[in-house]
């Protein structure tokens, strides 16, 4: 079966696509707009991609080049994201009257897992660690039999995380 010019461009197309969404993240590679034709832009782009990565720099795309297209584009957009861990240090401790974006974060997790788990004490998402917020925290302690302070420690904020976690998957 021959390679008709339609599907040559059609392919083109695609690692045009790709290229372009590679692009989006990875600034060194110059945004390629697709069209279906391998003209000196999409070279350009291919060129950048091809030294950013340690390939053989060709303009060309080769086997070895096109997988790795597939394999940076697929690590870009089909992987979930990383978690981040923002929580300081293991000897950090939120409590009552703490204010800021760590406990908007917690009081948001909190208030998810209350939204699932009926049970579970709701709580305000005001920023300020409140006695609402301290009480939502004891619940947890208690259920998860970690010493019931009322204060978030690290492991009673990974168990949250856990729990919202769940909460948010089977929701």
């Amino acid at each position: 079966m021959d390679y008709s010019e339609k599907e040559r461009r059609e392919h083109i197309r695609e690692l045009q696509q790709y290229l372009y969404n590679i692009s989006l993240m990875i600034k060194s590679i110059p945004t390629v707009i697709p069209d279906g034709f391998f003209g000196e832009k999409t070279e350009k782009a291919v060129i950048a991609f091809q030294q950013e990565y340690g390939l053989p720099v060709t303009g060309e795309v080769d086997k070895k080049t096109w997988d790795t297209v597939i394999v940076i584009y697929k690590h870009l957009f089909e992987s979930p994201p990383e978690k981040i861990d923002i929580f300081p240090e293991n000897d950090f401790v939120l409590k009552e009257g703490d204010t800021g974006y760590l406990v908007y974060v917690l009081q948001i997790m909190l208030k998810t897992i209350s939204e699932r788990y009926t049970n579970f004490p709701t709580v305000s998402i005001t920023g300020t660690y409140d006695s609402d917020t301290a009480e939502a925290i004891r619940y947890m302690q208690n259920i998860s039999l970690f010493p019931d302070t009322g204060a978030t420690d690290k492991y009673t904020w990974n168990n949250i995380v856990k729990t919202f976690e769940h909460a948010i998957k089977y929701s």
